[in-house]
């Protein structure tokens, strides 16, 4: 009787033991663990996100020079008097492809303005598959390209760039009025300033403190 009792608590501890292995294992790979990963990056994001808001947000954006991906010089200077929309973007990142439909939606419906003008600045480093990939998708704008930079392009670092796609948009006056933007934000933010009309910027949830950062991380 003696000898079945301690067998059984033998087999007990060895289920538990079991259990409790699995589950360690179980957790580190499964959705609670990803969850907390996430939480972790979410709460960094808020801070860059208050960061870039003092930083840049109602700033005027420091003038660059650059290249088009067919080696023209293009400062953001010469732009003055235009709205420009700033889509960091790059080949391989998913998010950027799903959002090139909309803005060339946005491109269909504001390219006849001599007041507005996308540049995409490309963060690929190989310009033979860029080249090849704007040709296969039609990319109508400008694009903007450092030969073999990828992340280190210098416009990228210059608005410390870590996550694409990212939207920043300059007002007529070089004034940055949003960033890390929606579509529909940038919609509104285009109506009222090629209307002449100022934004209330914190009235577009772009500039309030987000609770996720979608995109390819750098």
């Amino acid at each position: 009787m003696f000898e079945k009792r301690r067998l059984l608590k033998i087999i007990a501890l060895a289920i538990v033991l079991i259990a409790i292995g699995f589950s360690a294992g179980f957790y580190s790979h499964v959705p609670i663990r990803k969850r907390i990963v996430q939480f972790k990056k979410n709460r960094n994001y808020k801070v860059e996100q208050q960061y870039l808001n003092e930083k840049y947000l109602n700033n005027e954006a420091s003038d660059f020079t650059t290249k088009t991906i067919d080696d023209e010089k293009w400062t953001l200077h010469s732009q003055r008097d235009k709205v420009v929309l700033l889509f960091f973007w790059a080949t391989t990142c998913r998010y950027c492809q799903r959002a090139i439909p909309d803005l060339k939606e946005i491109y269909k419906k504001y390219n006849d303005r001599d007041d507005f003008i996308i540049a995409g600045v490309s963060l690929d480093k190989d310009r033979d598959m860029l080249s090849c990939f704007c040709s296969i998708k039609e990319i109508p704008w400008t694009i903007l390209y450092e030969d073999g930079k990828g992340w280190d392009n210098s416009v990228s670092r210059m608005f410390e760039i870590h996550r694409i796609p990212s939207v920043w948009i300059i007002d007529k006056s070089g004034i940055i009025k949003g960033f890390h933007m929606t579509m529909e934000e940038i919609e509104v933010a285009l109506s009222s300033l090629l209307k002449g009309e100022e934004i209330d910027t914190t009235e577009l949830k772009a500039f309030k403190v987000k609770e996720t950062a979608p995109g390819c991380p750098e």
